[in-house]
């Protein structure tokens, strides 16, 4: 009987979470309008970087490897 309401109890939760999560644009949340480069948060980062594309600031992957590891497994 325990064993029962679990899985009806994690079925209700997983269900419910889906239906927030269909409900919510992240779109229009997430990202932030921006004119150049400078309008966009600055990352503490080598790897990602925010870019103005599209007049929004977008995560976007800058990392480059050093040439002199590129012989090195």
């Amino acid at each position: 009987m325990t064993k029962t309401l679990g899985i009806v109890y994690a079925i209700i939760l997983f269900i419910s979470l889906f239906l927030v999560l269909q409900n919510t644009e992240f779109e229009d949340y997430y990202y932030i309008e921006c004119q150049r480069d400078f309008d966009c948060p600055q990352l503490n980062s080598e790897i990602f970087a925010f870019k103005c594309i599209e007049k929004l600031c977008k995560l976007e992957f800058i990392y480059q490897q050093a040439p002199f590891l590129l012989g090195q497994v």
